[in-house]
């Protein structure tokens, strides 16, 4: 039908030719960036500098943190000077919502931060121990590199 479902981006191949696998970025996300790409302007996304595992992945560790859903990404070590890390967020604390939306895979999180700004403030909810808490973190620009 000619629809358009993703623009590719990268290729993952042994032999430098088309065989392999492809990546590319939703036509859903292209059409939000698109004005911003046609303009040439620069798009500069949210950090919230954590590094994450998905609670699926790992039901048992979560179960002895005390967490029995089996959604939200587990926060692993992280820099120091992080935003996460300066509004007190830590390991092993598991990350379970973004401004009230929920948080069930680290994909959840990395789509819901990237759409965001530098300046922007997130109330991130989580589990620690054992209680719910809330934490508001100010996003920082993605150094480069990362």
């Amino acid at each position: 039908r000619g629809e358009v479902v993703g623009v590719n981006t990268a290729i993952a191949t042994n032999t430098g030719t088309f065989n392999g696998v492809g990546f590319a970025i939703p036509s859903t996300r292209v059409v939000q960036l698109l004005p911003m790409l046609v303009s040439g302007e620069r798009i500069v996304r949210g950090f919230l500098g954590v590094r994450v595992a998905n609670v699926r992945d790992n039901r048992e560790h979560a179960l002895e943190l005390g967490w029995e859903e089996p959604r939200g990404v587990f926060i692993v070590p992280m820099s120091g000077d992080s935003p996460a890390a300066t509004a007190g967020l830590r390991a092993d604390d598991i990350l379970i919502e973004i401004d009230g939306h929920p948080i069930d895979t680290s994909i959840d999180l990395m789509d819901t931060i990237a759409l965001l700004s530098p300046g922007t403030v997130v109330r991130i909810g989580y589990w620690r121990g054992d209680a719910a808490k809330t934490a508001d973190v100010e996003l920082v620009e993605r150094p480069d590199g990362i």
